[in-house]
């Protein structure tokens, strides 16, 4: 009983450990495979649309808008 016993722990305990291993590599590869998707396409959109874009009147830079404006 007492052999059985010490045989399995280690076993077992291996076994958890590698499978916790292989779930957090998963969630990881999942997490950096998705994140930069969502924040590059973020950043890729929010710069072509908001800056060279006046969203108020598309064609014309928010420069040129800026300085038409008085101020």
């Amino acid at each position: 009983m007492g052999g059985e016993g010490a045989v399995v722990q280690p076993e077992s305990g291996g076994g958890d450990a590698e499978v916790s291993r292989c779930l957090n590599l998963e969630k990881r590869q999942r997490m950096e495979a998705s994140s930069p998707k969502v924040w590059g396409c973020q950043a890729t959109s929010g710069s072509v649309h908001v800056a060279p874009v006046n969203p108020k009147r598309p064609g014309i830079p928010k420069d040129s808008h800026e300085t038409e404006v008085p101020s």
